[in-house]
């Protein structure tokens, strides 16, 4: 009888630590859930900076945008709406490193309204950075954005609803939506200003083949969208430095898909552009699909 007993109250002590774990859990808002309504929220597309990048953005954002409603406003008028958690804002920015320190990369930057530091017991909802797509240099932008503009567009709707559906993807940033298996069977194409000035001759021979090529002209492939081709992108700081960022991406030209997202740090060892790491990666995964 006494044992019965003991295991009638075991049970209803369990019940209730479950009970518990479970209201702890509903009351934890994640990522995905906090928004989760960015489909049905107006995203403010904010313009007035740069005139030609803010050009561009209209443009794209105009012809392909197609998950959220979308409104263009100012910076005037961003400042007051910013701190509203009822709109999603598109506009560019500065890349900044963990200390807030400006690293000469401009961003199209997707975020949620609100608060920049909430306040201890404050019921202002924060602020929620979502994505951060590298476009251009701060300093000297080289063009190639004008021909990358509608896939970073393309990119960063996609990501925003992997966002709402995955917090692996919500936190992890854009790199979840690259794999380098992704890159396994396609026609990849390297514009030859995007390869590293340390990658290895070695490296090249053995990797390089039909598959895997060099294009002076590559970016014309992103604007005739070939089919099954995987171009190359990458965007540092002009004057780059040790400790700047580099941003290496294969882009499909025809669906704008990410299927490779690399951040690395600038050093004398690793240069920017595409070095021996990421080849390497890419290279020994085709081969091994190949055999």
């Amino acid at each position: 009888m006494n044992r019965f007993i003991r295991f009638i109250i075991s049970v209803a002590c369990l019940n209730c630590l479950s009970a518990g774990i479970a209201s702890a859990q509903a009351q934890i808002s994640t990522k995905k859930v906090l928004i989760g309504d960015f489909p049905s929220k107006v995203t403010k597309v904010v313009t007035g900076g740069n005139t030609m990048l803010d050009d561009l953005l209209k443009q794209e954002v105009s012809a392909r945008w197609r998950v959220s409603p979308y409104e263009f406003c100012t910076l005037e008028e961003y400042q007051q709406l910013k701190e509203d958690p009822s709109y999603y804002f598109l506009m560019f920015a500065y890349d900044t490193d963990l200390r807030g320190r400006r690293n000469g990369v401009t961003v199209i930057n997707l975020s949620k309204g609100g608060v920049a530091k909430q306040a201890k017991g404050s019921k202002s909802a924060k602020a929620i950075n979502i994505c951060d797509f590298p476009i251009a240099s701060t300093q000297f932008p080289d063009g190639r954005e004008s021909v990358w503009m509608a896939a970073a567009v393309d990119i960063i709707q996609d990501f925003a609803i992997k966002s709402t559906e995955s917090d692996f993807a919500g936190y992890r940033g854009l790199a979840a939506m690259s794999s380098p298996w992704k890159c396994r069977n396609s026609h990849i194409i390297f514009s030859e200003d995007d390869l590293s000035r340390a990658l290895a001759d070695d490296i090249r021979n053995k990797y390089f083949d039909d598959k895997i090529e060099i294009m002076e002209d590559a970016d014309e492939l992103i604007s005739d969208g070939r089919q099954d081709a995987l171009v190359s992108f990458v965007v540092s700081p002009t004057d780059a430095y040790s400790g700047n960022p580099c941003y290496k991406m294969l882009i499909n030209a025809r669906t704008h898909e990410l299927c490779y997202f690399e951040r690395s740090k600038i050093s004398t060892r690793n240069p920017e552009g595409f070095g021996n790491t990421d080849i390497k990666k890419i290279g020994v995964i085709r081969k091994s699909v190949r055999k």
